[in-house]
């Protein structure tokens, strides 16, 4: 207020802080008085026939039957694994509010590139890496939590029993979770090449990062699937996502031949590896893992789907009567 009255100087920073601030908490406060609306408002009355409504599955899709038509009520893409778990309120969604303040965050980064591209490579970066790290947090993890829930819940019998292969149940339940996160890795992609198209970036360090963003969190996500499939629990699927996720970027940081710019553990770790081609510049050891790194993804991806498609029965329902 002061700054408004001329009474003090202000900074651009200062002044976007507040802005930002005072913006979000509208933001918040709007989405709580919608709520509060929705809550108290009453139920539309609607005439249910005596008919029981009741679930019927086949190899294509779910179907409702009962007042309704005789059509799918619900569909994901012609997904009926995913059709299977929206039936039973298996989905957890995040609260407006946190997308919110991360979109704000990613356009003023992705802002402040693109009009000072000469001082925005770090928070070009930056903005390029949050939605790559948001589509590997939702993918992976939300794989990771999908699968230890079912075999943790003991639901696993349940879909062993559809028509389906091992590999289109596996598959199925894994791009239930990939495809309403892709536009994440999709956006981090585009930012990646608008970066390295407006000067940003370096252009061949703009194009790794911008596969390696798109890819690596899919290839995580089927890799993650394939870890569940061994664990009891859902803590120890979460447990094993954690650890083995944080073992590559851990042994970069050790001395070579371990680490380093050339060492064996950076190509098992992309997000960091492209951090390094942004800050480093493209140096050859750099773009040597970087495609040694492309070549693993493509080799855990097949690696996973095989074990998708030879074990996913045996190591879930395979030990129960």
């Amino acid at each position: 207020m002061a700054g408004a009255a001329e009474l003090r100087l202000t900074t651009w920073l200062t002044d976007w802080l507040v802005l930002a601030a005072l913006t979000l908490f509208l933001m918040r406060k709007s989405m709580d008085a919608v709520q509060q609306a929705l809550a108290d408002l009453p139920e539309l009355e609607r005439p249910q026939p005596d008919t029981e409504a009741w679930i019927h599955h086949d190899v294509h899709f779910f179907t409702q039957f009962g007042r309704e038509p005789r059509r799918p009520a619900y569909r994901d893409g012609s997904n009926a694994i995913a059709a299977f778990d929206v039936a039973l309120g298996h989905r957890v969604y995040l609260h407006p509010f946190f997308w919110s303040v991360a979109l704000l965050g990613y356009l003023f980064l992705l802002g402040w590139a693109l009009l000072v591209p000469e001082k925005g490579a770090v928070v070009g970066t930056v903005a390029a890496l949050m939605p790559a790290t948001a589509a590997l947090l939702l993918m992976s993890g939300g794989v990771a939590v999908s699968f230890g829930w079912e075999r943790d819940r003991g639901r696993w019998p349940a879909l062993a029993v559809l028509p389906v292969g091992n590999l289109a149940l596996g598959w199925g339940k894994i791009l239930g979770v990939v495809r309403p996160t892709l536009w994440l890795g999709l956006m981090a992609s585009m930012t990646a090449l608008v970066l390295g198209w407006r000067g940003a970036l370096d252009p061949v360090a703009a194009l790794w990062m911008a596969l390696h963003v798109l890819l690596f969190p899919v290839v995580l996500a089927c890799v993650a699937a394939a870890l569940a499939l061994t664990t009891p629990t859902l803590a120890e699927a979460l447990y094993r996502w954690a650890v083995f996720g944080a073992i590559p970027a851990a042994g970069a940081l050790l001395p070579p031949p371990i680490g380093g710019e050339a060492g064996l553990a950076l190509p098992f770790s992309p997000p960091l590896l492209v951090l390094l081609l942004v800050v480093r510049g493209t140096t050859p050891a750099l773009l040597r893992g970087a495609a040694i790194s492309l070549a693993l993804e493509v080799a855990g991806f097949a690696a996973a789907l095989l074990i998708l498609h030879f074990l996913l029965r045996r190591l879930t329902v395979g030990e129960r009567p």
